[in-house]
């Protein structure tokens, strides 16, 4: 019996209209050549980036990762390395869940300058000029239903349930925290959409599945997450726990935990990932779901000279007193997901202003002991 998706894509009906014209805009272009600037290093970036250069085909796409506070330097620099000494006429520019703000004047010298994203936090600059900015949707979703779904062309099961997933993770919804089924399938999938020729390679299979194709693969992904999950439950009890300590930041009780120390501690598959921002968001994502209160992930940069200042994403549950993009926004950063946002500060700010307690020995047989600690610590 196939597996039908069950999720909608709400909108607007200016919402549709606008995407509508913005789809049709991207489809027309024929001869100019288009560049997709998309989130580094992020599952829904890549993949929003993978389905906009499937549905244009016909068109020289070329997609280049990148992060909001790029400068305009940077920008330009990593245009030149594919070729385009000039933003005129003859390029198109497509940012999809990345706005640029130091880039916005070079790209509107494009003959066609659009922009696709869903964070909040962006959505000023998004909106100037007709940008789209949908935030109960993550772009992927967006890119979906502009050149799919929106356009009479029916997606499989399997794509619509990756996009279903994809969306509720990358939006740290409460839906995606409650439903083991959504995470057992993100764990199933996500090494395939942290880098682009894998997400190309399992976007292009899902195009073109039957129903029992995405029966079938619906099922193995999931029962492959399971096992990732168990692992990854394992993980937090026995090795993850022992770098948490406790702190208070505004009043607001939370948790801090070493990421250093965490990647160089006890060896497991699971910790294996890359220092990105997506290993350190599933730690803040875990751990905040798990106690209900923000978490600060702190990392040392690799470069010995900017190791004067932590690297810091902020995760929070919708039951956390205060938000990820909240914190992050009272350390001056500017960008990120209502639940998550990373921000850098120095050493002496953060132990100024975040008043950590003592470490805490976290361990299988203390766990649910801790955890009620966690839940109802001392004043």
């Amino acid at each position: 019996m196939a597996t039908e998706a069950t999720h909608t894509h709400p909108m607007t009906q200016h919402q549709l209209e606008l995407c509508s014209t913005v789809a049709e805009q991207i489809k027309s272009l024929t001869d100019e050549r288009v560049v997709v600037f998309f989130h580094q290093g992020c599952p829904d970036g890549i993949g929003a980036a993978q389905l906009l250069r499937h549905a244009l085909g016909h068109t020289e796409v070329i997609l280049i990762p990148a992060f909001w506070d790029f400068s305009e330097e940077v920008i330009k620099s990593k245009l030149e390395k594919v070729g385009i000494a000039v933003v005129d006429e003859k390029v198109a520019i497509v940012e999809v869940d990345v706005v640029i703000p130091a880039a916005q004047e070079l790209f509107n010298s494009a003959c066609l300058h659009a922009k696709i994203d869903h964070h909040a936090s962006q959505k000023d600059i998004c909106l100037q000029n007709g940008g789209i900015c949908i935030d109960n949707l993550c772009a992927a979703a967006i890119v979906a239903d502009m050149f799919f779904t929106n356009q009479g062309k029916k997606l499989s099961n399997a794509m619509q349930r990756l996009l279903e997933v994809l969306d509720h993770k990358d939006r740290y919804t409460q839906e995606f925290r409650s439903s083991r089924t959504f995470q057992a399938l993100w764990e199933g999938v996500f090494q395939s959409l942290r880098f682009m020729d894998s997400a190309e390679t399992l976007l292009n299979e899902l195009m073109d599945m039957d129903d029992g194709q995405s029966d079938l693969w619906i099922s193995s992904k999931t029962v492959a997450g399971e096992l990732l999950l168990a692992q990854r439950d394992a993980v937090i009890r026995n090795v993850l726990l022992k770098y948490v300590v406790l702190a208070k930041y505004n009043g607001v009780v939370c948790l801090v935990v070493n990421f250093d120390a965490y990647m160089a501690g006890e060896g497991c598959d699971y910790k294996t990932r890359e220092k990105d921002r997506g290993n350190r968001a599933q730690i803040a994502d875990i751990l905040s779901s798990i106690f209900n209160m923000p978490v600060f992930i702190i990392a040392t940069p690799e470069k010995e000279e900017e190791q004067d200042v932590y690297m810091i994403s902020a995760g929070s549950s919708a039951k956390c007193e205060l938000t990820g993009l909240e914190i992050a926004q009272q350390f001056g950063g500017k960008q990120g997901h209502r639940h998550f946002a990373g921000f850098c500060t120095s050493h002496d700010e953060f132990t100024e202003r975040v008043a950590l307690g003592e470490k805490l020995e976290l361990t299988a047989d203390n766990w649910k002991e801790v955890k009620q600690l966690l839940l109802s610590p001392d004043e």
